[in-house]
């Protein structure tokens, strides 16, 4: 599935660029489900901050394009995803840029999700956390009215 982002990232553009009319033309329609598939938690790197606390300072590949380009129709796609230890962080942070106008953080906190800092300043994720973010999710998208599993 990788090699589907090089692609997707010469074909769309990235950050809100306004795309001319050939753009446009070129571009190439990618199914949000593969789309959504190629997210990856490596498309992630992480800040910290004493006075905001932990947030994602850079978001790139297909995690960013979907932040971008997809709307609420992605968020069953997105609850599926974080049962993939590989994705569910990526679908974490997308679920909460795209459903919460405010996110709790702090040193170590994401909205809910713990992070562990090693002592080269590596931050994971356990993947044991997936169970609790799914629920978490699964409530939220209740609430708010959007389709749940």
């Amino acid at each position: 599935m990788k090699p589907l982002v090089p692609l997707l990232m010469s074909l769309i553009l990235i950050d809100g660029a306004a795309a001319t009319a050939a753009d446009r033309d070129a571009s190439v329609k990618i199914p949000t489900k593969e789309l959504v598939g190629a997210i990856n938690n490596h498309d992630l790197d992480w800040a910290t901050n004493g006075i905001v606390g932990m947030m994602p300072e850079r978001i790139r590949g297909t995690t960013r394009l979907v932040i971008n380009y997809c709307g609420p129709e992605v968020s069953n796609q997105l609850l599926a995803a974080l049962d993939d230890p590989e994705r569910f962080v990526a679908a974490h942070v997308i679920l909460g840029r795209k459903n919460l106008k405010e996110i709790k953080m702090d040193f170590n906190i994401y909205d809910h999700l713990v992070a562990t800092f090693s002592r080269n300043g590596e931050i994971t994720f356990d993947a044991a956390q997936r169970t609790a973010l799914k629920k978490l999710w699964s409530d939220r998208l209740k609430l708010k009215g959007a389709p749940a599993p």
